[in-house]
C-alpha cells in the first residue's frame, strides 16, 4: 500500500449472485449452483463468527424447502441470527418489460414469502445485474409495496452518481445505491484501487462492497477471509466493518442530508434485450393478461357461485411461475435455448391451470 488511507470504512456483505437461467437450466440452478453455493456459505459461517451474506429471490428458498430441507433448516437458523440478509423479489426480475402488476406481485409474494416462512418483514430489494434499465415508475411501486431501499448495479445517472432518493412519477422515493466494482467483486488489492476513485467521486470515505463469487454461484470462500487479514495487517489500510445493507443505507446514507434527487428512468446500455427470443417476450405477456383475466373473472364467479373461487392455492402457483420467468436472464433473451424450452413447457401447464379456471 503506497499511501495511508485508514481514515476509509469499507462495509463488506457477502453475496452470491445466482442467476436461475442463463447458460444453464433451472434444474441446475437448483440442484448444483443454489444448492452447493448455500452449504459453502454456511460452512464459512460457522468458521467465521462475523460474516454477514445477503441473498434475494425468495424463488430459490422455496426451491431450497422443497429439495433440501435440512440446508433450509439452517438458512432460517442464520437469518433468525441477523447475520442471513433476506433481499425482496420473487426473482432478480428484468425492470422494463414485465407489466406493473407483475412487478408488484414480485414483492407482495416475495415479502409475504419472507414473512410467513423466514420470519422476516423486508424492505430491501434487490436488483444489482438488471441489466436492460429500471423504469421511472418503479419507486413508486416499491414504495407502495413496503420496500424502501433499493440495490442496483447498472444505469447509474452521470450528473449524481452512485446513491441518490430516486423519486417517482407521484413523488414516492426509495434510497438508491449502486455498489462499486459491482456484485461478485473478489476481497483483495482491488478494493483499495477504488478508494481514492470512490471519494473523488462521492466526496464520501465510506463504502458498501459486495464480495463473493458469482453468475454460477460459489459466494465468498476461505480465500476471501484469508485476503481480508492481509490487507488489515497494514496499519494504513481502511477500517474493515462486517455489515449488512440496512447498516448502510440507514446509518450511512441515510444519515446525509444533502443526498441528490433525481427523477426520470435508470437507462439501460442493452437495447438488443428488448427484441432478442421475441417468442419468451410474446409469451409472458399472454400469461400476464392471462391470469389476470382468471382473478378477475374468479372473483365474480364469487357472487354467483357463493364458494370461494379467489384467491386459491392455483393463482398463487400460475403467479409464481410467471414470475420466476421474469428473471432479468430469461425475459431479455439472453440465456441458452434449453431455458426457454423449459418456459414454454411450464407456460403451457399455466395456461391449461388458467383457461380451465375460466372455464
Amino acid at each position: 500500500m503506497t499511501q495511508n488511507i485508514s481514515h476509509f470504512s469499507v462495509y463488506l456483505v457477502g453475496h452470491a449472485h445466482i442467476d436461475l437461467g442463463y447458460r444453464w437450466r433451472r434444474n441446475e440452478t437448483v440442484h448444483r449452483i443454489a444448492r452447493d453455493t448455500f452449504r459453502g456459505v454456511l460452512r464459512m459461517m460457522e468458521a467465521v463468527p462475523e460474516f454477514t451474506f445477503v441473498q434475494s429471490q425468495l424463488a430459490l428458498y422455496e426451491a431450497m424447502k422443497q429439495h433440501y430441507p435440512e440446508i433450509f433448516a439452517q438458512i432460517k437458523a442464520r437469518i433468525a441470527e441477523g447475520r442471513w440478509i433476506v433481499a425482496d423479489g420473487w426473482c432478480e426480475y428484468d425492470q422494463t418489460m414485465p407489466g406493473g402488476e407483475s412487478i408488484i406481485r414480485q414483492h407482495l409474494i416475495g415479502s409475504r414469502y419472507a414473512r410467513e416462512e423466514l420470519g422476516r418483514e423486508v424492505t430491501l430489494a434487490w436488483a444489482p445485474d438488471a441489466f436492460s434499465g429500471h423504469a421511472h415508475t418503479l419507486p413508486s411501486i416499491l414504495k407502495g409495496c413496503g420496500i424502501d431501499h433499493l440495490l442496483y448495479g447498472r444505469g447509474v445517472p452521470g450528473d449524481v452518481g452512485p446513491y441518490f432518493w430516486w423519486e417517482g412519477p407521484d413523488g414516492s422515493r426509495v434510497l438508491a445505491y449502486s455498489p462499486a466494482y459491482g456484485y461478485s467483486a473478489d476481497l483483495g488489492p482491488r478494493v483499495l484501487e477504488v478508494l481514492e476513485r470512490w471519494q473523488a467521486l462521492t466526496g464520501d470515505d465510506r463504502m458498501l462492497f459486495l464480495y463473493g463469487r458469482g453468475d454460477h454461484g460459489g459466494g465468498p470462500r476461505e480465500g476471501d477471509f484469508e485476503a481480508l487479514e492481509a490487507l488489515r495487517q497494514d496499519p494504513a489500510a481502511p477500517r474493515f466493518v462486517h455489515a449488512t445493507p440496512q447498516f448502510y443505507f440507514r446509518e450511512v446514507l441515510g444519515a446525509k442530508a444533502d443526498l441528490p434527487v433525481y427523477r426520470g428512468e435508470l437507462g439501460g446500455d442493452f437495447a438488443g434485450s428488448c427484441a432478442s427470443v421475441g417468442r419468451a417476450k410474446q409469451r409472458n405477456r399472454q400469461m400476464e393478461h392471462l391470469v389476470l383475466t382468471a382473478e378477475r373473472f374468479a372473483t365474480l364467479a364469487m357472487f354467483l357461485q357463493r364458494k370461494p373461487s379467489y384467491p386459491r392455492v392455483d393463482f398463487e402457483d400460475a403467479w409464481r411461475v410467471i414470475l420466476q420467468h421474469q428473471f432479468h436472464d430469461e425475459l431479455p433473451g439472453t440465456s441458452v435455448a434449453g431455458v426457454y424450452i423449459d418456459n414454454e413447457a411450464d407456460y403451457q401447464r399455466v395456461e391449461r391451470l388458467l383457461n380451465d379456471t375460466l372455464d
